[in-house]
Order: C-alpha cells, then sequence, then structure tokens
C-alpha cells in the first residue's frame, strides 16, 4: 500500500471530514495539456503522464511518529510526549505502512491548474469560511497556523487557498499556476 504526506493540520481536516480533496504538483510539468484539463485520460495520451495514485486505491496517510515500549505515538495528537517520555520522533516521509491508523480511498482524478480551482473545491481542499464572525463580510481560513500559533484570515476561499498552497509548496507556486493531478477522497475504516 502506498503512503500519502499531508501537513499536520490538514491531517486533523482529512480525519474530521473537512478535507476530501488534494492537489499534486504534476512533474515534469505538460506543455500542451491545454483545452484537456478535465479530460485525464486525453491529457496522458498526450503528454504520457501518469497520476501516482488510481482511483479506487487505497492510501495510508503518513504521520511524525514515535515509539517508546513498543507503543506508538503521534507528534501532532501528542506534542508533549517528546518531553514527558524522551520519545525520539522520527520523520514521516519514513512512516511504515504498519503503524498507520488513518486511510483515504481515492475516488476521482482530474488534471487542471492551481488558479483554476473552484470555491465549491476550495472547501474540500479544507478551506473554512470563520464561524461566529463578528466582522460585517466574511473570513476564510486555511487551517494553518501562522506568526506565533495565531491564524490568518482571509477575504476569500481562494484567497486562502492560495496562501495554503504557497506555504506547503514554496512561496510563488500559487503565482507559477503550475498543471497538478487532483485527487478526490474518502476517509475509510480498515
Amino acid at each position: 500500500m502506498k503512503g500519502i504526506n499531508f501537513k499536520d493540520e490538514m491531517i486533523n481536516a482529512v480525519i474530521s471530514g473537512k478535507k476530501t480533496m488534494t492537489r499534486r504538483i504534476i512533474k515534469p510539468q505538460p506543455k500542451f495539456c491545454d483545452g484537456y484539463e478535465n479530460d485525464l485520460q486525453r491529457c496522458e495520451n498526450i503528454l504520457e503522464i501518469k497520476p501516482r495514485y488510481k482511483v479506487g486505491e487505497t492510501l495510508y496517510i503518513k504521520e511524525t511518529y514515535g515509539i517508546f515500549h513498543d507503543r506508538i505515538f503521534f507528534k501532532y495528537f501528542n506534542p508533549s510526549v517528546k518531553y514527558e517520555l524522551g520519545i525520539e520522533w522520527k520523520s514521516k516521509l519514513f512512516m511504515p505502512e504498519k503503524y498507520a491508523r488513518f486511510f483515504i480511498k481515492i475516488t476521482s482524478i482530474k488534471v487542471e491548474r492551481f488558479q483554476d480551482i473552484s470555491v465549491k473545491d476550495c472547501y474540500k481542499e479544507g478551506i473554512y469560511e470563520l464561524p461566529n464572525n463578528r466582522f460585517d463580510i466574511p473570513m476564510y481560513l486555511n487551517g494553518l497556523k501562522h506568526r506565533e500559533n495565531l491564524v490568518e484570515m482571509f477575504k476569500s476561499p481562494k484567497e486562502a487557498f492560495a496562501d495554503l498552497i504557497d506555504k506547503i509548496n514554496g512561496k510563488g507556486t500559487w503565482k507559477n499556476n503550475p498543471y497538478v493531478f487532483v485527487y478526490e477522497f474518502n476517509l475509510v475504516i480498515l
């Protein structure tokens, strides 16, 4: 079974059902996919690109973890354990499937550019409106903590998503607008 990485805050969004879609940059970038973004089969034939994951495939979510006396701890939900028990955190990049506790199943795949995301898909990516808003206009959050553990608010779902993408993939990613595989998924229990 293949694993998939998410930022820690995004893992929480996945397991709470707020995030049901993820975009992954296509490498190498297609040169002649314009006009076929929503037709994955046609885009694949032209460019010989293959998505890393397939529809129907189940993936395990990789998490930063530690082991103490044969017991597994996960950093995102137990950050103080490192200090209490002296656990050394291991990189999520190398987390084996046997330690996985969360799984997703790919339900659809398409190709598009980052900036072509719809507002509906922003919500599927984990963007949400600020609850109990005291402002006169709606404000949106992307779930990531910024300076000093504060959250940043945005005027639109797309603005919140653009910030999320630049935080995950590096500043300027949104502006460069690369092609991405758009994976829609469901959380599953194994």
